[in-house]
């Protein structure tokens, strides 16, 4: 995808299991955003081994985004503007009973999700 060139930003959720390709994949002066650790927390790395591709990694959590109850309506706004413009869309992988549970929760730990999963207890379909 990236014609051997690497990713420019990656922004990694999962943590554990992917920091480490995320360090390999990351292009020259390329920029590595943790803000989750669903796999766990990613294992330490010597600061130095960063120079080697001039690598940047940071992270951060959604709560201190946003401070202000000013900052939480801005973003929000431009939400429903993005929804509203059709920029913005919300892609639903796949509804499942609530009884198929465990099975929404396997392809997820297997990467085989991409998009929202929803649980339903009746009467909620894809549109």
């Amino acid at each position: 995808m990236t014609n051997g060139r690497g990713a420019n930003l990656i922004i990694d959720g999962v943590g554990k299991t992917t920091f480490k390709g995320n360090l390999e994949a990351a292009a020259v002066r390329g920029h590595i955003v943790i803000f989750g650790a669903a796999s766990g927390p990613a294992d330490p790395i010597e600061p130095n081994s960063l120079m080697v591709r001039s690598l940047s990694v940071s992270g951060g959590d959604l709560q201190h985004l946003l401070l202000t109850r000013e900052e939480l309506m801005r973003r929000a706004n431009d939400v429903i503007k993005g929804i509203k413009n059709g920029w913005l869309k919300s892609r639903i992988f796949r509804i499942f009973p609530l009884a198929e549970a465990a099975e929404a929760h396997r392809l997820m730990e297997d990467r085989q999700t991409i998009g929202k999963m929803l649980l339903s207890t009746g009467g909620l379909t894809a549109s």
